[in-house]
């Protein structure tokens, strides 16, 4: 029924023994509900958010549990995020000031009542709170499987687990198309993932695997049932915000249409010095390609067949073509020639997802590269 992961028999332990606790301990009401963010200007916002509001009546507490904190004041951030070492945390907040923090950056906030059993409520509370504790509060961040949205499905979906009924079938979508579906107005961002981002995200996946994203987990709680009650109500606007949503609009600075200028470029002026420029930017980005896939943690950088065509042996083959080494630099570009004719034959077997936008690269490599391999037969 559900995907199994590490994760998630971490939270169904955590839960069992919370259960045990809550019925040991006196009723308390509590109201749950979970709110669904509408997207950021900021590129780690584009994807929205999920939280869990806890009301208790009895103690005038209106809290947000909010799984998406983590610290930019850290001096080792980008050196841990870059090395795939990323510490997020469970946070809280009055529920005012989090709408409030909502509306100033002008992002919608919609609200949905969790059908629990009342045990079962105040299981979840209780983990909640024990997790809020300094030495609990940090997790490893995992982008798709263990983010703010995928850790309440994890949480909300496992107390329930033998009661549960949930149609979970395979789509015909992938992570990469989902993550494109947020980043249709930043297209640059889009560009920049589907370089760095590798074949671990083209699987197939499922409807339980949509929801590390907090709009698919809001639509989908919906279709969950408990004893035929849906575990998410329908949404309810909660700030004065309009509910908007990522469009796709065209622009002559969109990566196709920047690519294509290139590779006009390429085609008019047959110049040295712009040939070898395009050369070491490529083979420069393919060093970075390398040093993510083998230098670092990061799981989804790893395996990814982008770097047959941002090839790091354009650098080794700068210098041999200024030093007039026909023949070795013959076979390095026919290396690389036969590495880009491995990039198609990837694309057309659906091996590796790649953005429309590196065609134009690739043509205009392709070209370059032909050039100089016809040019190098003459002079052997």
């Amino acid at each position: 029924m559900i995907k199994k992961h590490s994760n998630f028999i971490v939270i169904f332990f955590a839960i069992m023994l919370f259960t045990g606790f809550a019925s040991a301990q006196s009723h308390k009401e509590y109201k749950l509900s979970l709110l669904t963010c509408g997207t950021g200007s900021e590129l780690y916002s584009s994807f929205g958010h999920s939280a869990i509001r806890v009301i208790s009546p009895s103690d005038s507490v209106d809290m947000i549990y909010n799984f998406g904190i983590f610290n930019f004041d850290d001096p080792q951030f980008y050196s841990k995020f870059a090395n795939g070492i990323m510490l997020y945390m469970l946070g809280t907040q009055r529920t005012i000031h989090f709408i409030e923090d909502y509306n100033e950056e002008q992002r919608w906030v919609v609200e949905q009542k969790i059908n629990l059993p009342d045990s079962t409520q105040t299981a979840l509370v209780e983990w909640l709170k024990f997790t809020r504790r300094p030495e609990n509060r940090e997790y490893y961040y995992d982008f798709l499987r263990n983010n703010c949205s995928s850790k309440l499905r994890d949480i909300i979906m496992i107390m329930q687990y033998h009661h549960l009924k949930f149609n979970n079938p395979r789509i015909n979508k992938t992570h990469r198309d989902l993550i494109a579906e947020c980043l249709r107005e930043n297209k640059w961002a889009n560009f920049g993932i589907n370089i760095l981002l590798s074949k671990l995200i083209d699987e197939k996946v499922t409807r339980f695997d949509e929801m590390f994203l907090p709009d698919y987990l809001s639509k989908h709680g919906m279709e969950a049932t408990i004893n035929g009650i849906p575990v998410l109500e329908k949404p309810v606007r909660i700030n004065e915000i309009p509910i908007t949503y990522p469009t796709a609009h065209f622009s002559f600075t969109d990566p196709i249409m920047i690519m294509l200028y290139l590779l006009i470029i390429s085609l008019l002026y047959r110049k040295k010095w712009l040939r070898n420029t395009f050369f070491i930017i490529v083979g420069l980005l393919g060093l970075f390609l390398v040093f993510m896939w083998f230098g670092t943690e990061q799981t989804y950088v790893k395996y990814n067949y982008n770097i047959l065509w941002i090839n790091p042996l354009y650098l080794i083959l700068i210098p041999f073509l200024a030093l007039r080494k026909h023949l070795v630099s013959f076979w390095i570009l026919s290396t690389i020639l036969l590495c880009q004719l491995a990039t198609i034959i990837v694309w057309i077997f659906g091996i590796q997802g790649f953005d429309i936008a590196f065609f134009p690269l690739m043509v205009m490599l392709l070209v370059y590269g032909v050039r100089e391999l016809l040019h190098l037969r003459k002079v052997m």
